[in-house]
């Protein structure tokens, strides 16, 4: 069933005296929607009759409405001026009698410029249940305006001048999310002021006020147009009501509100999205799942080999969600698994196997060891921090980069040590990814940078990768082959690379280490291009490939929303995410970006063909509050 279906059977399943709400109603699932709805009709006596001068007819008619016995003699049928000609005593009969047919033109639109503005007040009196009114009142308001011909344009009091929409889902659910700390003071009132000057002068405005009392202050009394019409909300001492006091002009009414069951309010407050199936089936939600789990914040997501998938951990339950990504030869999209791990493990690598999620766990048990998990025919035999073996610390806001290859597991330690089944292959490694059968890596020092390449078992004197220009061999460590390619000056902290495909080197992006700003330099084959400057708060987040054959460095905006990609020949804005990315990943095989924003969503955008492709939605928590 479409969005479109869905909400018209919601709407149609809407007992008659909620159909007046259906526009709205259809936003939430239908238990909330009569629940919602109860609290609308309890407040819709509320509101009384719109105020402001009259609505007139204006300007000239538009066509013929229909006929009529009245009317002046010019809008008179021409049959009946036949008639007179004809037979000028019927014509005669006929006005007196009253039968004469006139033609009745139809009146133009009323045209009044009528807006309406609400103000809410978010400080901590209207916490909890206070905001189920707010809820309430801003539809009740939404169909106000439309019945008026008007426009709803609404705020919050804490934030003067700033004023929204009320036309989409998307809105209320800023409103639901609207919670502050902050006590509303005569400065806000004054920015308001400031703010609706033009409109608090014209009769046909209303301006609303929905909040508490006494801790906010109210509106100012130099400025009476303001504030025309005043909706105080208080908690009932029963704690199963609200109390609200609506003043108008010089008329002031009570209302006791009573709320429904807990666990419904709460499930109002959560915000619910509209109906809708685990996989919707057209338009928008052909890409959008919901879990039942909290996303977590504080690890980056991972991506397959190829980025056919997506994992991002979860937090209420020990365990990871696998989303599978669009194909273009799969018929229809497939939802997101739960794999879970045991509680005690702690995750220090997350990876895949092929489609099969992976990694490297660490128990807590006083022995230091680890295991690999979901890794067909292979243990874990190292020692966290002791001895001779990897450098594996727990408890990193970071994946440590690790690949399962044909001799073992290739890991990069938190150290700069890259190893290989338990043996120490290089020193001073920034960053790793798997090429053919072998691995590209960069190694830093304090003076220079220079990637290199190895693989296990391979003889360095006959180096052979495709598209590879200038390498040089190396002496052979821990078992493997090595080569080495371009060297270039100043040391790097972060490297991100770029592999579309196993037949080309790709290329790589090093971050140059100890400046104030970013500065990235990209290296193709044996190319590099000159340093590329971000700017203050600007951070780079992965290397892609273009359409047009260029490299350009993924980077994220100061506003930690926006998605550019930068390179030699300037940037181009490529995503905005709906809150603040807390946590990011580039596929550097697909070019698809994996975004965690701060409402705990997984958004997985393919910056190549600028095509969204995931969002993974978090189960609503109880109490939390979601970031704007």
């Amino acid at each position: 069933m479409t969005g479109e279906a869905a909400g018209h059977a919601l709407s149609m399943a809407l007992p008659p005296a909620l159909q007046p709400w259906r526009q709205w109603l259809v936003w939430f699932p239908p238990s909330l929607a009569e629940v919602l709805g109860e609290l609308l009709c309890q407040l819709d006596p509320l509101l009384g009759p719109l105020g402001g001068p009259r609505q007139r007819m204006v300007g000239e008619p538009e066509g013929v409405e229909g006929l009529h016995t009245r009317g002046p003699y010019e809008r008179l049928l021409s049959s009946e001026w036949l008639l007179a000609q004809e037979l000028p005593d019927e014509f005669l009969r006929r006005a007196v009698a009253g039968e004469h047919l006139f033609l009745a033109p139809r009146q133009a639109a009323p045209q009044v410029d009528r807006q309406i503005v609400a103000l809410f007040d978010a400080g901590p009196l209207q916490l909890g249940a206070p905001r189920l009114a707010h809820l309430a009142w801003w539809i009740l308001l939404a169909r106000r305006a439309a019945q008026a011909g008007a426009v709803l344009r609404w705020g919050f009091l804490q934030a003067p001048g700033a004023l929204h929409e009320a036309r989409r889902p998307h809105d209320l659910e800023r409103l639901r999310r609207g919670r502050s700390f902050a006590w509303a003071t005569a400065e806000h009132w004054a920015g308001w002021q400031e703010a609706l000057a033009a409109s608090s002068t014209d009769a046909a405005h209303e301006h609303w006020w929905v909040g508490g009392t006494p801790a906010s202050v109210p509106p100012p009394v130099s400025a009476p147009g303001l504030v025309t019409h005043a909706v105080q909300v208080c908690r009932g001492l029963d704690g199963e009501s609200l109390s609200l006091t609506m003043t108008q002009r010089a008329q002031v009414r009570s209302f006791v509100l009573q709320l429904p069951p807990a666990a419904q309010g709460a499930l109002l407050l959560q915000g619910q999205p509209a109906p809708r199936t685990h996989q919707a089936r057209s338009g928008e939600d052909a890409f959008t799942f919901r879990v039942t789990d909290r996303l977590a914040l504080s690890r980056p997501p991972v991506f397959s080999a190829t980025g056919g998938h997506v994992a991002v951990m979860g937090t209420t339950r020990a365990g990871a969600w696998v989303a599978p990504l669009p194909h273009v030869r799969a018929r229809k999209r497939r939802e997101p698994r739960w794999n879970p791990w045991s509680a005690q493990a702690r995750p220090l690598s997350l990876f895949f196997v092929r489609q099969r999620l992976a990694a490297l766990m660490a128990w807590p048990d006083g022995t230091g060891m680890t295991s690999l998990w979901q890794v067909p025919g292979q243990s874990g035999p190292w020692r966290m921090g002791d001895g001779d073996g990897p450098k594996l610390p727990p408890g990193t806001s970071r994946w440590l980069p690790m690949l399962i290859l044909a001799q073992g597991p290739c890991v990069l330690d938190a150290a700069g040590g890259l190893w290989l089944n338990g043996n120490l292959v290089d020193s001073g490694v920034v960053g790793l990814q798997a090429m053919g059968l072998g691995v590209s890596y960069v190694v830093s020092t304090k003076t220079h940078w220079t990637r290199r390449f190895m693989r296990p078992g391979w003889n360095t004197g006959r180096p052979q990768i495709p598209a590879v220009k200038v390498w040089h061999p190396l002496p052979t460590q821990g078992g493997c082959g090595r080569i080495e390619g371009f060297t270039l000056p100043g040391p790097v902290d972060v490297v991100h690379f770029c592999v579309p495909n196993d037949l080309d080197e790709g290329a790589c992006a090093g971050r140059l280490k100890g400046l104030p700003e970013e500065r990235w330099q990209i290296v193709v084959g044996d190319r590099h291009t000159e340093p590329l400057v971000l700017g203050a708060g600007w951070r780079g987040v992965g290397l892609m490939r273009t359409r047009e054959g260029r490299h350009a460095l993924l980077c994220l905006a100061d506003d930690g929303k926006r998605l550019f990609q930068v390179d030699e020949f300037g940037m181009q804005a490529c995503y905005t995410a709906p809150f603040h990315i807390m946590a990011s990943q580039v596929c550097p095989v697909s070019g698809r970006v994996a975004l965690v924003t701060a409402a705990r969503q997984l958004i997985v955008f393919n910056a190549v063909t600028k095509a969204l492709e995931l969002v993974l939605h978090s189960a609503p928590a109880a109490g939390e509050e979601e970031a704007e």
